[in-house]
């Protein structure tokens, strides 16, 4: 097998997604509290989500396309990005009520908690629900809110 050079960013781009799911499989560590429940395989498909390929998920590395992209994943109007968007989402917001052993364990009761948190997800992006409040914070001049330079 091929090693990859860890200092070479463009060879860890070519292979790793990180800090998000990846659009094949991701392999989760689940624990609580220093225990170990396990690590689980989980794909786009527990959450009920639509396989995706790189080339729809794949953005122009400038601001203007990331910005575009970023709005029209918030907003459902590119259903990958959006479908993307509310798995990751999905994940933390699971994440946030504790997984558990069942969750390691018990593939039906995974996929019944993604699944359904996927579903809310997805509902809050195309229902405009999350560009609304992505709004009002933006009206609130909240300083957590990073901006580009028009304003958006």
């Amino acid at each position: 097998s091929e090693f990859v050079d860890p200092a070479n960013i463009k060879d860890a781009q070519k292979l790793g997604i990180l800090d998000e799911l990846s659009p094949f499989s991701t392999l989760l560590a689940v624990g609580e509290g220093g225990q170990s429940f396990g690590s689980v395989l989980v794909t786009l498909d527990d959450f009920g989500a639509p396989l995706l390929t790189v080339e729809q998920l794949m953005v122009e590395n400038t601001v203007e396309k990331v910005r575009d992209a970023n709005l029209a994943a918030l907003t459902g109007d590119n259903l990958h990005l959006a479908s993307y968007l509310a798995a990751n989402a999905a994940l933390a917001l699971v994440a946030s009520q504790g997984l558990g052993p069942e969750f390691v364990a018990d593939q039906t009761h995974r996929r019944r908690v993604l699944r359904d948190a996927y579903g809310q997800c997805l509902d809050a992006i195309t229902s405009g629900k999350v560009a609304a409040f992505a709004d009002a914070c933006a009206a609130d001049d909240d300083p957590g809110i990073v901006r580009y330079e028009d304003g958006r």
